[in-house]
């Protein structure tokens, strides 16, 4: 947008002039011609600019409202809807204004005062009119750039003005009051409808001088200003938050009347055109009729001010509509550009104006984010342009069209970078490396969804800047080319050029926008365009484009044009340094794109032949002959012949080392291992594959040798022998010779190679150590007097293969490798000889038992071993296996020493494992690590022991209370206190019923079972009686039950807490067999809870077989409340019953009350004798209810034959002696 105007290509915003705040620093130049201010209207001010210390301040808030540098987007600058920006202006206390009407035209007299024509027009027009005979465009233009300025810089729409006013100092209000009023008056007679505003920056508050506020409402009525918008009084501000408050504040309170400006301009705009355009001489101040503006042109001029009107008010919507009619207008059959005569001034201002509209158009529809339609109006624009040059210009094989194109192009990418398109940002990803990275989008969606009628073409989507300055850098490319293309007469100055050149000269080039052919290419170097530096200040423009989208294919494109530039005008060295640039970074390589690589490669070499640059010659040489493509004949066929040659004018010797594929080589090597898997010591077989990448059938090259490195420090060299023949495609053995060079031995052949020739190399390889081996790296070398080459491969991608080739009689036939990595070799140690044998495992194996394993080792080698023996525990437990040998050689146990053993001579030991408590699976390694006593080579002999613990017993609790018959203590004893060696509490007695159920796989022989108490929660005394089962042999799935009774007494009878046992039941069994260790195994039991401070009832019978059997409740209270209970025993068809049916008991604190009941059996058929003596179980109901809560308590067994069934009914055993009612 260089080129253009600056004025008419800037965004329209509302100009707003800033009085009495400080004058800026520069002032500006005042404008010549019809523009010129000093006939136009001045306005003054005579009061003194603002000296508060609050001024600067405020004009630097007012200055942040300027939007000349935001982007050109709706968000950056919103339309009347939002907050609108300005172009602010700091002026001092004068003004000029520009003249609105141009100077009267004098009427034509004869030489004696008389009128002798017909008299002119005395209608006065803009000075921009084309009626008015000062303008630029005056009788037939059409528009000037001039009129953009006019609104931009000098017509303001808002002018405010700023005075001081003092609460102790009156003397300056009328002052003020006739400065404003002498400022409207100018205004008004300037003609301009310019809004005015003033603001009264006040040193004190009216809250705090009262008499302020009288005062500047005499101001307001004797300048009669809106007392809203037009008189604004600040008071001193407390913050500069508070400042910018009242800036945004005033500007929104202002914005209506600005916007208000533009609308009345428009609407005077839309009259005007409406009217018929002046046809007569006398419309004309000149009569010069014959040549006015035609209606299309007035269409134009009148288009082109509503829609600069409609972008000051930021509708541009509206303004797209404008332009595209004015652009229409002036493309159409009979618009300016088609009417206009080529070699008139006019058709180069009509070309001007529209390329101004198109840009304006462009811009109107980025800013509504119609990116597509943006890109269509460009090439739209471009084609209809196109068109016109061709058929009515110079033609579009000139310089001036490709600096036309140039521009265009340059024009769009630097609309787009300043609308700051939010499509074209950058958006989150990942890079290659997969770390954070930001990507720049390649173009931008269309803005609504395409159907395939519309039929919208890849190059319609807008596209990020670099795009469009890749197409400029070609037409700048171009314009040099058609530059050069000028005849040498027409490159002389016009001094030296004959008048009838000079006029040919006009008549056969196009200088819209350009430099005249003299300038454009002159014969001298003299001021000359430099086509050179402008490409490569778009290619840089583009590139940096290109690098934020992450398109590097497209910068190293662009990187060689640039070179080749940079080459066509002599400048090497610049170039050199941009090739070397991009021959170290380029992609070319990998993406097998060789004839760029090729090109650049052969002007990297034409830049070092004239920089005599040895070591690029060297480098760029070395890598020509393998692109693959036929040598410049300017080369030697032979590539150590063409190193040596181009190596000589160097004084120091040239060594280069390249890797993989930064450089192309002129050769690929390929490894495999013929097979996958071999032994230590053992000879495998390997097969390098070396191919020519050298194009042209004379193509040669010799190495100096090529080196094989494997990751375990071993390498081997193949060395280059002359007097070996070999032929193209030939299976070439190798043998290690028996020279060792720097540690690595040598394999001798012949290292000659043709164009497009294979080579395979067939040798095998030994390794003394176990593990896997692989191919690090392949290098070759190729040497000459004073240069040296080295060449490594790295990247395993560049030296695997997928098959080998083996020789079948006279053919070589293709094996294919099934192993993804075949430059991989499993290097297993030698096979061991010597036997590990085992006894004395069980089928099953429990916790907490000892187990013995004998462990023989015998040796099968033909020669005598030593060494050692080694367990090792390779579970995955928590917690790891004890496991030692019965006689041990290593403090932990776990090495035991391997006697010297004969062939066929055998060792035995004892492995001793202890058994895990917790049920888990467990893996014991024993290895047999030895020598044989002539090789010092270590040898391994490994077995695996898998061992599945399981429990063998599991137990099922009952804990329940049991009526102990000591006596309750008093809950009046005074002493009652006692300490944990005379505990003083409620004695308790409970049993624990715990059945042993045998889930091991075996018969076991349980020997006995004891309860042991871990922990005890509360203050309490604990004893434990056992009441265990007896030694008794269980087979898988039988249970046995044993009890334990435990008494508890809390040592403080206040002491109400309950009390937490944690225990575990301790079974002592072995397995069923004879000499089996006895094996303890602990059980834990759930937490036992005893509480002492909840009644209870517990029922007892005594004794079971007596008649009538006794059957007892024991109430107990052990609170310290007096309770009431209701006791009532249900009859029953099963027992008759002697004892109170219906009572209420009433019970002290920490007591207890026994209620006996006398039971005699009912005879009945149906149930007699079904126990097998003639007793039976009875189920009485008896209801305790404490009637003071209505609580039932639960009867509880308290002792023996008493028992809970399924529904927890308590049961009563009586046996047959109890019968005997009826």
């Amino acid at each position: 947008m260089e080129a253009l105007p600056s004025d008419a290509v800037e965004h329209e915003l509302p100009l707003v002039l800033l009085s009495g705040l400080g004058e800026p620093a520069t002032k500006e130049a005042t404008s010549p011609g019809p523009l010129s201010r000093e006939s136009g209207t001045r306005l003054q001010i005579s009061c003194p600019e603002c000296k508060a210390e609050v001024a600067q301040s405020l004009l630097q808030q007012f200055m942040l409202l300027d939007g000349s540098t935001e982007a050109w987007n709706a968000s950056a600058l919103p339309g009347p809807g939002g907050k609108l920006y300005y172009r602010m202006k700091a002026i001092g206390r004068t003004y000029p204004l520009p003249p609105r009407k141009a100077a009267p035209v004098a009427q034509p007299t004869s030489p004696d005062n008389n009128s002798i024509s017909p008299p002119r027009s005395t209608d006065l027009h803009s000075p921009l009119s084309p009626l008015s005979p000062g303008s630029p465009i005056f009788p037939d233009g059409a528009f000037t750039p001039l009129w953009f300025a006019k609104y931009q810089r000098h017509v303001p729409a808002l002018i405010i003005a700023f005075f001081d006013i003092s609460a102790l100092d009156h003397s300056n209000d009328e002052q003020i009051k006739g400065d404003i009023n002498a400022v409207r008056a100018s205004l008004a007679r300037s003609g301009y409808k310019s809004k005015f505003a003033a603001v009264l920056l006040a040193d004190r508050s009216m809250a705090q001088s009262p008499e302020l506020e009288e005062r500047v409402a005499y101001i307001r009525r004797a300048t009669g200003l809106d007392s809203r918008s037009g008189l604004i009084f600040m008071p001193p501000p407390s913050s500069p938050q508070e400042l910018s408050t009242f800036v945004q504040g005033v500007m929104r309170t202002l914005q209506p009347i600005c916007i208000e400006l533009y609308r009345d301009l428009t609407k005077h705009a839309r009259r005007k055109k409406t009217r018929v355009p002046p046809g007569s001489s006398l419309a004309s101040p000149v009569g010069s009729a014959t040549h006015a503006l035609s209606t299309p042109g007035w269409n134009v001029r009148y288009e082109v001010k509503l829609g600069v009107f409609a972008e000051f008010r930021q509708e541009m919507d509206v303004a797209e509509r404008h332009f595209s009619a004015a652009l229409d207008e002036l493309f159409s059959a009979d618009g300016i550009l088609e009417l206009t005569p080529i070699w008139s001034p006019r058709w180069n201002e009509a070309r001007l104006l529209a390329d101004i509209v198109a840009l304006r158009v462009v811009r109107c529809l980025l800013w509504n984010s119609a990116t597509t339609a943006a890109a269509q109006a460009w090439g739209s624009y471009r084609l209809r342009t196109r068109s016109l040059v061709e058929r009515r210009g110079k033609g579009t094989q000139t310089y001036s069209w490709a600096a036309w194109e140039t521009r265009w192009a340059r024009t769009m990418a630097q609309l787009i970078v300043r609308a700051d398109f939010e499509d074209l940002k950058p958006t989150p990803g990942q890079d290659p490396d997969g770390r954070q990275a930001r990507k720049w989008q390649i173009y931008a969606g269309p803005e609504k969804p395409a159907t395939a009628s519309e039929g919208i073409q890849p190059y319609h989507n807008l596209h990020h800047p670099g795009f469009w300055l890749r197409m400029a850098s070609k037409s700048s490319r171009f314009r040099r080319a058609k530059a050069l293309d000028i005849p040498e007469d027409d490159r002389l100055p016009p001094g030296q050029s004959p008048a009838s050149a000079v006029v040919n000269r006009a008549e056969n080039h196009d200088f819209y926008l350009v430099p005249e052919p003299h300038e454009e290419c002159p014969l001298s170097e003299s001021n000359t365009f430099d086509h050179t530096s402008e490409y490569a200040e778009l290619v840089k423009e583009a590139q940096e484009h290109f690098r934020l989208a992450s398109q590097p294919r497209m910068i190293e494109l662009l990187t060689l044009g640039t070179a080749r530039s940079l080459m066509d005008v002599d400048r090497y060295q610049e170039a050199s340094d941009l090739l070397t640039g991009l021959l170290d970074q380029s992609t070319w390589r990998q993406d097998g794109w060789q004839d760029l690589l090729t090109d650049a490669l052969l002007l990297a070499y034409q830049c070092a032949s004239h920089l005599q640059l040895a070591e690029t010659l060297v480098s760029t040489v070395y890598e020509l002959f393998g692109c693959r493509l036929a040598l410049p004949p300017s080369i030697p066929r032979d590539l150590s012949q063409a190193l040596t040659e181009l190596s000589r004018s160097s004084d120091q010797p040239i060594s280069l080392q390249f890797e993989n594929g930064r450089r192309q080589s002129p050769l690929e090597m390929r490894f495999a291992f013929v097979d996958k898997e071999t032994c230590v010591g053992e000879r495998m077989g390997c097969q390098l594959a070396v191919s020519s990448c050298m194009g042209g059938d004379a193509a040669v090259a010799t190495l100096a040798s090529i080196t094989l490195s494997f990751d375990n420090g071993r390498a081997v060299r193949i060395v280059h022998d002359p007097s070996s023949q070999t032929s193209e495609d030939d299976m070439v053995p190798l043998t290690e010779d028996s020279n060792v060079t720097e540690g690595i031995p040598e394999m001798k052949t012949n290292l000659t190679f043709k164009a497009s020739e294979r080579r395979l190399f067939n040798f095998a390889l030994s390794f003394k150590e176990s593990g896997a081996v692989r191919l690090s790296q392949i290098t070759f070398a190729i040497e000459g007097e004073k240069f040296a080459i080295t060449h490594s491969f790295t990247d395993q991608a560049l030296l695997q293969v997928d098959s080998v080739f083996v020789q079948a009689g006279p053919a070589l036939v293709k094996r294919h490798l099934r192993d993804a990595e075949p430059t991989v070799v499993n290097i297993t140690p030698k096979p061991p000889k010597v036997q590990i044998l085992v006894s004395g495992l069980k089928k099953h194996n429990y916790v907490d038992e000892t187990l013995r394993v004998a462990v023989r080792i015998v040796n099968h080698e033909g020669k005598a071993v030593k060494g050692s023996i080694i367990s090792r525990d390779k579970s995955e437990a928590a917690l790891p296996l004890k496991v030692h040998w019965q006689h041990s050689s290593s403090e932990n146990g776990l090495t035991t020493d391997l006697p010297d053993l004969e062939p066929e001579a055998s060792h035995e030991t004892t492995l001793i494992i202890r058994a895990p408590q917790d049920p888990a699976k467990a893996v014991v390694e024993i290895s047999a690590d030895y020598t044989l006593a002539t090789d010092a080579t270590p040898i391994q002999k490994a077995i695996s022991l898998d061992f599945n613990f399981i429990a063998p017993l599991e137990a099922m609790f009952d804990f329940g209370p049991r009526l102990h018959a000591d006596a309750w203590p008093s809950y009046f004893d005074a002493e009652r206190a006692r300490t944990s060696d005379s505990p003083g509490g409620i004695p308790q007695l409970w049993e624990l019923t715990t059945r042993l159920h045998s889930i091991a796989a075996d018969t076991i022989v349980v020997h006995g079972a004891e309860l042991s108490v871990e922990r005890i929660i509360g203050d309490s005394h604990l004893s434990v009686s056992s009441h265990g089962a007896d030694k008794k042999s269980i087979k898988p799935g039988e249970t046995t039950p044993c009890s334990f009774e435990l008494f508890s007494q809390k040592n403080s009878l206040d002491d109400r807490l309950p009390t937490s046992i944690e225990s575990t039941v301790e079974v002592t069994w072995s397995r069923d067999e004879e000499g089996t260790d006895r094996v303890t195994t602990q059980i834990p039991a759930p937490r036992l809870t005893i509480p002492v401070s909840e009644p209870r009832v517990l029922c007892t019978v005594t004794p079971a077989d007596a008649s009538p059997a006794v059957l007892s409740y024991y109430i107990e209270n052990p609170s310290t409340h007096f309770l009431t209970f209701v006791v009532t025993m249900e009859a029953s068809e099963d027992f008759a019953f002697s004892g109170p049916k219906y009572q209420a008991i009433s019970l002290a604190p920490l007591s207890r009350q026994q209620v006996e009941y006398r039971i005699v059996l009912h005879e009945r058929e149906d149930v007699k004798g079904s126990e097998g003596d003639g007793g039976r179980w009875i189920w009485p109901v008896l209801q305790i209810v404490d009637s003071y809560y209505q609580k039932t308590l639960r009867v509880l067994p308290g002792g023996k034959n008493v028992k809970y069934d399924e529904r927890q009914n308590v049961g009563v055993w009586i046996s047959g002696g109890g019968g005997g009612g009826g």
